[in-house]
């Protein structure tokens, strides 16, 4: 059985060698895998009139909210495209590269695993199917 003070110096054991590697890998899947924060608009209210003013006046305010919905949707569609066909498959290899490691086999080509022999569409839509599993149990 193990104990916490055996994983404890075994982490400590695999980490001693592999510090910055494991690094690497964790800041590459942040990057690209996303944390899941939204963006902070900090939207000035202390207008005090000018062009912007005149600009709203005008009659170009539906114009403006379909260009930013727009725009808000494009961006939306492509960070999902982005998560699920990069951001999924380098997360299945980081996972891969931390079992691997905690087993003394730190190599970092453990990182493109869902790349090589075919791999690439089972692990895409597997790791869908899990999302969606978990947005439906999270309602």
């Amino acid at each position: 059985m193990w104990t916490r003070r055996i994983l404890k110096t075994r982490a400590k054991s695999v980490l001693r060698v592999s510090y910055w590697k494991a690094f690497l890998v964790s800041l590459i899947i942040m990057i690209v895998g996303g944390n899941g924060n939204s963006p902070n608009f900090n939207w000035n209210s202390n207008n005090s009139g000018g062009y912007s003013e005149q600009f709203f006046n005008m009659g170009n305010l539906p114009f403006i909210i379909l260009t930013m919905v727009g725009i808000f949707i494009g961006a939306l569609m492509f960070a999902l495209i982005f998560r699920i066909f990069l951001g999924y498959p380098l997360e299945v290899g980081g996972r891969r590269y931390f079992s691997r490691a905690a087993q003394d086999d730190v190599n970092m080509n453990y990182l493109g695993f869902s790349f090589a022999n075919g791999r690439y569409g089972n692990i895409v839509k597997t790791m869908l199917w899990k999302g969606q599993l978990l947005f439906l149990f999270q309602l």
